[in-house]
C-alpha cells in the first residue's frame, strides 16, 4: 500500500506512485545494481537509525550472528537481528537465491535521472546532509571506488530527489514490454 502524506506536494506524490510502478513493471532501485560501486558510494553508517541498531548489537549481538558489515549488506538481517529495516533499501543482494542472481539488469549505465533511484537524504540520518555525510552519493569519476577514498567535494556529488521518468527508465520498460503500434503488438 502507498502510504500518501496531505503534506507532501502532487509531485511528490506523483514520482512515489511511478517509482512503485516502476516496481510493478520489474525495475529495481537504480542504486542496488550490482555495478552500482562503480558508479555510487554507500554507506550504512550515515542510514537513518544505524546508531541505535550499532547499540543494539553491541547488547545483544550472539556469536553466531553476522558482523554489523554483513547486515549493512543484507536484504534481510537487519530486521532480523535488530528490527532495522533500512539496509533493505540499499542492499544489492535483493532477489538473489544462493549465488544466482534472479533481478533484471539495467544494461546501460548507471542512470543518475532514475526515477527508481534514492536521492542522497532518503533515509539519511541528517536532514540535509553534505557529500560526506549522506548515505548515498554519485561518484564525479566513475570507478573512484577502486581509489579507497571516502566521498569528499572533490570526488563526488549529492544525488538530488527525482521526481519525473527518466529516459533511462522509458527504455528499460520497452527492453521488457512490446512497444510499437497496437496492431503489431497483438499480431497472432
Amino acid at each position: 500500500m502507498i502510504q500518501l502524506e496531505k503534506e507532501e506536494p502532487d509531485t511528490y506524490h506523483n514520482a512515489l506512485v511511478a517509482h512503485e510502478m516502476g516496481h510493478i513493471l520489474g525495475m529495481v532501485h537504480e542504486h542496488q545494481r550490482l555495478d552500482r560501486n562503480w558508479w555510487i558510494h554507500w554507506d550504512c553508517t550515515k542510514v537513518y537509525g544505524y546508531a541505535a541498531a550499532n547499540a543494539r548489537y553491541a547488547r545483544e549481538a550472539q556469536e553466531d550472528w553476522p558482523s554489523m558489515e554483513a547486515i549493512c549488506n543484507s536484504n534481510w538481517m537487519g530486521s532480523r537481528y535488530l528490527h532495522w529495516p533500512a539496509p533493505a533499501e540499499y542492499t544489492q543482494d535483493m532477489g538473489k537465491t544462493g549465488d544466482k542472481t534472479n533481478i533484471p539488469s539495467n544494461p546501460v549505465k548507471y542512470d543518475k535521472e532514475s526515477i527508481m533511484g534514492y536521492g542522497s537524504s532518503t533515509w539519511s540520518d541528517k536532514e540535509d546532509p553534505g557529500v560526506t555525510e549522506a548515505p548515498i552519493v554519485y561518484w564525479k569519476v566513475p570507478g573512484s571506488h577502486r581509489l579507497k577514498e571516502k566521498p569528499n567535494e572533490n570526488n563526488a556529488v549529492l544525488i538530488p530527489n527525482i521526481y519525473v521518468v527518466s529516459d533511462g527508465d522509458v527504455e528499460f520498460v520497452k527492453s521488457f514490454y512490446p512497444w510499437g503500434k497496437t496492431s503489431e503488438v497483438f499480431k497472432a
